[in-house]
Order: C-alpha cells, then structure tokens, then sequence
C-alpha cells in the first residue's frame, strides 16, 4: 500500500497503478492521470465507497476500469463523467448515490453490471451507450426521479427489476433488438403511460408491469398491445375484451372473489399460472371454440386454483 496526496494506490503487475481508497475531504475531487510518472488505470472496489464530502469528481483519462462499489453511498456525489476509454461498470458501482442528478456514459461502455445505480433517487436522466447489450437486474431500482430512458438499439434484454419503483418514468420506448423483459421489470412505475413493447420480445416475466396504474382501463384491465397483463378490477364475473390476443403470465393471480371468467377466440396464447390462487374461480369459458386447439397454453396455465369446470361455447 502507497499513499499520495491523500490516494491510496497500489502498482500492478503491468507497471499501472489502481487507487484503492480515498482519505481526503475535498469537495471537488480531481483523480490524478499519473502518479510519480506512473498512469493511474483503474479504480479499486470500493475505492470511494462512503466518502461524503464532495459532490464532483473528475476522471482522468487515463483510467480503463472503474471497480464493485467504487462510489457506493457518496451521498453528496451531484454529477460524474466517466471518461473514454471504460468498457465495463461493475457491480453496485453508484449504488444510493441518493443525490446524483447527471452521469456522462461514454459510448465505450458495452456492459453494465447489476445495480449499478440502484437507489439513485435524485438521477433525473440517463443517456445508456450505444454499445449496450443488456440492461441487467436492478440497475435503475428506486431512481424515484428518473423521467426518461432511452434504450439503445442493440440491447437484447431487460433484467429483472430493472426500473422497479422509477415512479417519475412516463414512457419508455423498447427497441426491436429486445427479445426478453425480466419479472418486476416496471413495478411500481406508477406513472408510466405509455410503453412500446416490440414483437420480437418473446419473454416478459411475472408482473414486470404490476403497479403502473395509468396502464390500468376503466375495467381494471391492464392491455399493452393485445396483451393482457394484468386485472385490477373487482367483478366476480370477468369478460376479457375481445381486442386481447394474449394473457400473460399470472395476469389474474389472487384475485381471490373471481369465480368465472370468459375469454374471446381472440386470444391465442395464456401463460403460466394466470389463475393461481383463484380460490373461489368455478368455470373458465372459452367463447366461440369447441376446444383448446390453436392456442398455445403454458404447461402451469392451470396451475394454484380450485378445479374450475373448463367449458367451450361455440
């Protein structure tokens, strides 16, 4: 271990140095490009990690990789910009940076870890990399004031609690590239009045919409292009639009009081558990069909109810 001007740091094999701790009380920290002649190229895991007392810092460079936790809970941190020349932010890296409004991500960025901004409740916007593939669980979990995302062209996958809790976010435009979307992914994005899910998403998890009450119709249906989510309402008696082509995966779970339901010959595809723990659901009615043949039903469709009567009226 080596200090320098309040630096922590240590040499690598290669000769390059990484800061490992910061011991100063700056208000504006200015990370040196070089230390004794040497380059300064990464930041250590938690390097930062609860150092209150600034609210800026400047990265040279120089510096390729920024490690778990290197900022988690600067609670003052207003704005970073990370430099060119990173590819990769870890784990938890600005994990309840609570006062973080701006961030800079350059477009060398092509992978960013989970949580990685969880908690930034003050991160009004973001601009993702265009290199991005994946958005990976939790990253934006409880950034209370993000109002806009755009997600890059590119990106294959939303993980799983992704935007949980982003209450100020109102639309989100998801691009063709995309082919899943993780359970929790918008819950409680209160807010939200608009989202475009394109047809080459083949997954979205359990509840991943749960709680975005402006999605919800006067009828407590929750339809995002033909796909029917979820049901808020409170009739015992449940007669699916028939503008709905597909139900999505526990749509109807614990709805405790339903006790029938009746679905168009419009929909073609239900999904895993949507009726599970339905305790007092009796009959399931299929409309204008003789039959299940043509819809594609998931192996647990059925699955944690009371023996509803299936029954067909063609």
């Amino acid at each position: 271990m080596m200090i320098s001007n309040d630096f922590e740091y240590e040499q690598n094999d290669n000769g390059e140095i990484t800061i490992t701790r910061y011991h100063g009380e700056d208000i504006d920290v200015l990370i040196p490009e070089k230390i004794n002649g040497t380059s300064v190229t990464s930041i250590g895991d938690k390097a930062f990690c609860r150092c209150e007392s600034f609210t800026s810092i400047t990265i040279p460079d120089s510096v390729t990789s920024i490690g778990a936790e290197a900022f988690e809970d600067c609670s003052n941190l207003t704005s970073i910009t990370i430099p060119n020349g990173v590819t990769f932010i870890d784990d938890w890296t600005f994990l309840y940076c609570k006062n973080l409004t701006n961030i800079t991500i350059p477009d060398s960025v092509t992978f960013i870890s989970e949580r990685a901004f969880e908690g930034c409740a003050n991160l009004a916007s973001v601009t993702l990399p265009n290199g991005l593939t994946s958005i990976e669980a939790c990253t934006f979990e409880g950034c209370f004031s993000l109002a806009s995302i755009t997600v890059p062209d590119g990106v294959t996958s939303i993980g799983a609690r992704a935007f949980i809790g982003c209450k100020s976010l109102t639309s989100v435009v998801i691009p063709d590239s995309v082919t899943s979307i993780g359970q929790l992914a918008f819950y409680g994005c209160q807010n939200l009045t608009s989202i475009t899910i394109p047809n080459s998403v083949t997954f979205i998890g359990k509840m991943a919409f749960s709680g975005c009450w402006e999605l919800i119709d006067q009828n407590g249906f929750m339809i995002i292009q033909n796909v029917l989510y979820n049901y808020y309402g409170k009739e015992i008696d449940v007669i699916i639009p028939d503008n709905v082509t597909a139900i999505g995966e526990s749509a109807f779970s614990h709805c405790f009081s339903l006790t029938s339901i009746t679905i168009p010959n419009s929909v073609t595809s239900i999904g895993e558990k949507v009726f599970y723990l339905c305790s007092d659901l009796k009959t399931i009615i299929f409309k204008g069909r003789k039959n299940l043949d043509g819809i594609s039903l998931a192996p647990n469709w059925k699955k944690g109810y009371h023996k509803a009567e299936v029954l067909f009226e063609p």
